[in-house]
């Protein structure tokens, strides 16, 4: 019983933790894929 306790509020800050850091996640993948970009149509180093 306790260890299901202790899984449920590992679960839940899990959770919440996740769901704050997607905005930062996507903002990443999206400034990978404007670099990849920038390089193929300019050539070089792209952006970075």
């Amino acid at each position: 019983m306790k260890n299901r306790f202790w899984l449920i509020l590992v679960l839940g800050i899990s959770g919440v933790t996740v769901a704050g850091c997607t905005p930062l996640l996507v903002g990443a993948a999206g400034v990978v894929v404007v670099d990849e970009v920038m390089e193929r149509k300019q050539g070089g180093d792209g952006l970075f």
